[in-house]
């Protein structure tokens, strides 16, 4: 992992429009997304067999908008094609 990025986030300094949501990133030691946070959501991705993502937890961060968890789900056939989505 030496010289690879294992977290990034973005800040944009362009105050004439509405600044956009904060955001950031983690990564694993393969070079996914292990979880991803912005504006008010935190996402993290479920991995299925041979490492294929399968669907992403999602979480609402805000005590202003507090909810519950959610998320979205995908079913892949044995060749990886989709076959369904659910949220």
């Amino acid at each position: 992992l030496a010289g690879r990025p294992v977290a990034s986030s973005s800040v944009f300094a362009d105050t004439t429009l509405p600044a956009p949501a904060a955001s950031s990133s983690a990564y694993d030691g393969l070079g996914r997304v292990s979880e991803s946070t912005s504006g008010d959501v935190k996402s993290v991705p479920v991995h299925g067999h041979g490492g294929t993502a399968t669907g992403t937890d999602m979480q609402p961060t805000s005590a202003q908008y507090p909810g519950a968890p959610f998320a979205a789900d995908r079913q892949l056939d044995v060749s990886g094609n989709p076959l369904h989505k659910d949220l």
